[in-house]
């Protein structure tokens, strides 16, 4: 890996940074990190705090991922060294900076949010198409399971395996090296993803992950106890 791409994860990692939950958390006078999961993401934000707040932190850390991504690809990447061939490469390369900075914010002692709604992000700035399936599979497991965290490691993973197919099957124009690095970033990108998501995944397999409600009907009010120990199932 060259310098430049070392450079690129870092500027990505500082777009991450934006926590998105935890500072709109913070100007409603909410600590997210002391409710539900802990967690600074979206899913979090949701349960704590109502549909509004999770409609603005998710848009903001699909943003924040989003931008970077798409000024990487079509704008910057081509001043980079084979970034006329390679931008998918060097967009993918931000992309993961991101994720990192929303996973492991320094300032929040490397506690941050999932990174699924920044994945996302990243996924439809390399191929929309194959995101856009992503997010359908997404959506319709979340219906029939109510698990989220089962949908997001589901969709990740179908994103990135479709990706690589891709990549050798009908090809990205990459050059030779850049077609090993996407499978690499593949793998880690949903390793990191699964990685967020280990404390879910326990409780898939032992059957006591939460759902999450598909269904329009007024939930029972929850006391601060029981909403302070229980653990959500998205970033």
């Amino acid at each position: 890996m060259n310098y430049q791409k070392i450079l690129v994860i870092l500027v990505g990692y500082l777009f991450g940074l934006i926590q998105t939950g935890y500072f709109y958390a913070k100007i409603m006078h909410v600590d997210l990190r002391s409710k539900g999961s802990g967690n600074t993401g979206t899913t979090n934000t949701l349960r704590v705090m109502g549909k509004k707040a999770g409609a603005i932190v998710f848009l903001g850390d699909f943003l924040k991922a989003l931008i970077p991504c798409l000024l990487m690809r079509f704008v910057f990447a081509k001043h980079l060294p084979e970034g006329d061939t390679d931008a998918m490469i060097y967009t993918f390369y931000i992309g993961l900076g991101v994720i990192l900075g929303h996973n492991f914010p320094f300032f929040l002692k490397f506690k941050g949010g999932k990174g699924i709604a920044c994945t996302g992000a990243v996924a439809i700035a390399l191929d929309g198409w194959i995101a856009l399936l992503g997010f359908m599979a997404f959506a319709l497991l979340v219906f029939l399971t109510g698990y989220v965290s089962f949908s997001s490691l589901y969709s990740v993973s179908q994103t990135f395996i479709l990706m690589i197919i891709h990549n050798y099957c009908w090809s990205y124009g990459l050059t030779s090296h850049g077609k090993i690095e996407l499978v690499v970033l593949c793998v880690i990108t949903t390793i990191l993803a699964f990685y967020q998501h280990r404390k879910n995944i326990a409780r898939l397999m032992n059957g006591t992950e939460n759902k999450f409600n598909t269904r329009k009907h007024k939930a029972p009010k929850q006391t601060e106890a029981s909403e302070e120990i229980k653990d959500t199932t998205e970033e």
